[in-house]
């Protein structure tokens, strides 16, 4: 399937001012709507704060076992 090579730059040459425009960006609010963009969600945050617990945990136990077994 050929692709019209006119088609591909034009939406490429169209992306970024759409996506500044549809997201806000050149707006008087800019800095607040990236600072809210950049903020990661409560849900997201203890997700990983209890990834972090779990892994530190897996490598305390791997720890032992190494001991445990002469390694």
């Amino acid at each position: 399937m050929a692709i019209d090579r006119e088609l591909v730059y034009g939406v490429e040459r169209d992306t970024l001012p759409l996506l500044r425009n549809g997201l806000g960006l050149n707006s008087i609010d800019a800095h607040n709507i990236c600072k809210e963009f950049a903020q990661e969600s409560p849900s997201v945050a203890g997700k990983r704060e209890e990834l972090a617990k779990k892994l530190q945990r897996l490598e305390e136990a791997s720890q032992q076992l190494l001991q445990v077994g002469g390694g």
